[in-house]
C-alpha cells in the first residue's frame, strides 16, 4: 500500500466521491480546491432577497441514477419529483414543426449508420425552407439541453436524447449542496485533508511521483493525483487563472480532451412579489380540474428556456441561455442579461417589460462561461468524444488519472451522475490495481 497521499484536484461531486472510495479503501487523500468552497459546479446558494434557496449550477435529478440516488438515500437526503406543464411558445405568423416533419426526423435518425454533426446532419436532409421550423428545433434542442455547438455537436448523440423515453425528473430537496454536504462529512470522518482556496497552477511528475504547485507557491506531494476539474480548465490558456502546466508536457491528454465538446450557459433568476399566472389568464387554466401551470416553457425568445419552481414556489422563474447564444454574449454583464431576461418574458407572457420591472423583486445571474474556475458549463458529444474519452481514461504511467462529468462513459452524460461515476470508477482503478496505461 502506498505510503504517500494520492492528491485529488478539484472538490467537486467526482472528486469527492473519488476521495470518499478511495478513504474507504484505507488511502491516504488530500484534496485541493480552487475555490472557497467546495461542490464545482453544483452550487446552491441562500440569498435573502430571494423567497427559497437558488440552484445557480446543477439542478436536476435526470430520471432514476443509481449513483445519485444510493447516495441521497445514503445521507437520508430527500427529493422530488419535478412538477408542472411543457409549454412551447412561438413567435406569432411563424411557421411551427409539424407532426410530418417530426415522424420525418424520427425516420431519418433512425436510419443512420455513421456520425457527424448536427449541423451537416440537417443540412443533408432537411435544407428546404419548408423545414426552418423543425431546423431551429433540433438546434434549440441541442444548444438548450447539451449547452452545444451544433457545428460540433453529435447527432447520433442527439438521437439517443431525442428517441428516449421521457424520464421524470427530480430535485433534492434544499438543495443539491445537501449531497456535497453529506461527501464531505463522509470525506473528513474518514481523515481526509481538503484544502479550500488551494488554487493549482504547475504539476510535476514522475512515474508513482507527483508534486502540485499553487499559485501561491505551496507544494503538495503524493504518490499519484486525480485531476477534476471541469474540461473548461484543461482546454484554457496558460493565461487563465486557473490554467495548469504539466511538467513533463502531457500534449497527448491535452489534444484528445479538445476533442470533447465542452458548452457554455448562463442561468438567469428572477424573483416576483407574487405568483404572474394569477393575473395571466392565458396561463392560468385549469383542465380537468386541475390547474394548467407552466412548469418548463420553450420559446423563441432571447432566452428562450426557462421553469418555475411549482410548486415549491412558483414566484421564482429561472431562464437559461445555452450553447452558441451563451457563448456569444460571454463578455455581457449582468445589466445586458436582466434586459434580454425582462424583454424575453415580455414577448413570452405578452405583458409589458415595465408591468414586470414592477412586480419584480430581486434578480442574479449566474454566468458560467466567466467563472474562472469552470469557464463553461458541461461536456456535450462530438464525433471524436468516443476516441478522446478512452485515452483520456488510460492513465499517465499509472500517475496520473482523469475524472469528472467530461470522462464518464456511461448513459448519463453531462450530470452530476456522470461526474460521480467517473470519480467512483477512477477511485476503483487505483485501488484495484487495474488499469490501461500509455
Amino acid at each position: 500500500m502506498d505510503e504517500q497521499p494520492i492528491l485529488i484536484i478539484g472538490a467537486g461531486a467526482s472528486g469527492l466521491m473519488a476521495a470518499r472510495e478511495l478513504l474507504k479503501a484505507g488511502r491516504k487523500v488530500i484534496v485541493l480546491e480552487a475555490n472557497d468552497r467546495a461542490g464545482g459546479r453544483i452550487h446552491t446558494v441562500h440569498d435573502p432577497s430571494f423567497f427559497s434557496h437558488l440552484e445557480l449550477g446543477a439542478e436536476f435529478i435526470h430520471g432514476r441514477l443509481p449513483v445519485t440516488l444510493s447516495l441521497l438515500k445514503e445521507g437520508n437526503i430527500s427529493y422530488c419529483p419535478v412538477q408542472g406543464t411543457f409549454w412551447q411558445i412561438n413567435r406569432e405568423g411563424k411557421p411551427t414543426v409539424t407532426e410530418n416533419h417530426l415522424q420525418l426526423l424520427t425516420r431519418e435518425l433512425d436510419q443512420l449508420t455513421a456520425d457527424q454533426t448536427a449541423d451537416d446532419f440537417l443540412r443533408a436532409h432537411f435544407s428546404g425552407e419548408q423545414y426552418s421550423a423543425l431546423r431551429d428545433t433540433v438546434r434549440g434542442f441541442i444548444r438548450g439541453y447539451d449547452t452545444a455547438d451544433t457545428s460540433r455537436a453529435s447527432i447520433l448523440a442527439f438521437r439517443e436524447e431525442w428517441l428516449d423515453e421521457e424520464e421524470e425528473q427530480y430535485r433534492v430537496s434544499g438543495g443539491y449542496i445537501k449531497l456535497i454536504d453529506f461527501l464531505l462529512s463522509e470525506c473528513t470522518s474518514k481523515g481526509a485533508f481538503i484544502y479550500f482556496s488551494k488554487i493549482i497552477k504547475k504539476i510535476g511528475w514522475q512515474k508513482g511521483k507527483v508534486t502540485a504547485l499553487t499559485s501561491s507557491g505551496e507544494q503538495f506531494s503524493g504518490s499519484r493525483i486525480i485531476i477534476t476539474v471541469p474540461l473548461g480548465i484543461l482546454l484554457s490558456s496558460g493565461q487563465e487563472k486557473s490554467s495548469i502546466i504539466f511538467s513533463p508536457a502531457i500534449d497527448g491528454k491535452l489534444q484528445a480532451a479538445k476533442e470533447i465538446g465542452y458548452g457554455s450557459v448562463v442561468k438567469i433568476f428572477l424573483q416576483f412579489d407574487h405568483t404572474l399566472w394569477n393575473d395571466l389568464p392565458e396561463f392560468n387554466q385549469v383542465k380537468n380540474g386541475h390547474p394548467f401551470i407552466p412548469g418548463f416553457i420553450f420559446s423563441e425568445a432571447a432566452i428562450p428556456t426557462w421553469w418555475t419552481q411549482f410548486s415549491d414556489n412558483p414566484t421564482l422563474l429561472t431562464g437559461w441561455l445555452g450553447g452558441t447564444p451563451a457563448k456569444q454574449y460571454e463578455n455581457e454583464g449582468e445589466v445586458f442579461f436582466l434586459k434580454a431576461a425582462i424583454d424575453s418574458l415580455s414577448a413570452i407572457l405578452k405583458v409589458t417589460p415595465g408591468w414586470l420591472k414592477e412586480k419584480l423583486i430581486s434578480s442574479k445571474i449566474a454566468h458560467w462561461t466567466r467563472d474562472p474556475f469552470t469557464l463553461g458549463s458541461y461536456s456535450y458529444e462530438t464525433i471524436a468524444s468516443g476516441m478522446a474519452r478512452a485515452v483520456l481514461n488510460m492513465s499517465v504511467e499509472n500517475t496520473i488519472f482523469f475524472a469528472g462529468e467530461a470522462f464518464y462513459t456511461g448513459k448519463h452524460k453531462g450530470t452530476v451522475e456522470a461526474a460521480l461515476g467517473s470519480g467512483l470508477a477512477v477511485a476503483k482503478r487505483i485501488t484495484g490495481y487495474k488499469d490501461q496505461t500509455e
